[in-house]
C-alpha cells in the first residue's frame, strides 16, 4: 500500500513538472516579447525611427515601458495611433499597464498629452504631460 502510493506521489510530481515545464516553454521569453512589440510598433508608422521596450514594476503591479523615438521633432497623432493599436496586438497578458514616451530625433521628450487625446484610446492617465500610462486592456481593444 505505502509503496503504491508513494508511486502515485511519483507519477504526480513528474506530470507536474511536465507541464510546468511545457508552459513555460509555450510562453515567449521576456526579450522576445519585448522585441516583437519593438518590431510591430517599428512597422506601424514610418514616423517612428526606433523603439525601446523594457519591464516596469510599480508596487505590485508589472508594466511594459515603451519608448517611441521619432524620425522627425513632433509626434503625430496617426503615428501615435498606429504605435498604440501595434503594442495593443502584441502585449503579453502579463502586463496591466503600458507606460508611453516619445522622443524627438535629437532626444528631447515629447509633451504625449495632445496627441494622445486625439487618439480616442480609454484608459489613459498622464502621469505628466511627457509620460502616459494607458491600460493595456483597453490597447488590447484596439483594432490598429
Amino acid at each position: 500500500m505505502v509503496n503504491r502510493l508513494g508511486r502515485v506521489a511519483f507519477g504526480g510530481i513528474v506530470v507536474a513538472l511536465v507541464l510546468a515545464l511545457g508552459a513555460c516553454a509555450a510562453r515567449p521569453s521576456g526579450a522576445e516579447a519585448h522585441d516583437e512589440v519593438a518590431d510591430a510598433v517599428r512597422d506601424a508608422s514610418p514616423e517612428i525611427a526606433d523603439v525601446v521596450v523594457e519591464d516596469g514594476v510599480d508596487g505590485l503591479s508589472r508594466y511594459l515601458f515603451v519608448e517611441l523615438d521619432m524620425a522627425g521633432d513632433i509626434l503625430p497623432a496617426d503615428a501615435l495611433t498606429a504605435a498604440l493599436g501595434a503594442v495593443g496586438a502584441t502585449v503579453p497578458e502579463q502586463y496591466e499597464t503600458v507606460r508611453v514616451v516619445a522622443r524627438t530625433a535629437s532626444g528631447d521628450r515629447l509633451e504625449l498629452e495632445e496627441p494622445m487625446q486625439q487618439t480616442g484610446v480609454d484608459g489613459v492617465f498622464m502621469i505628466n504631460p511627457r509620460l502616459a500610462s494607458v491600460q493595456a486592456a483597453a490597447l488590447r481593444g484596439l483594432d490598429g
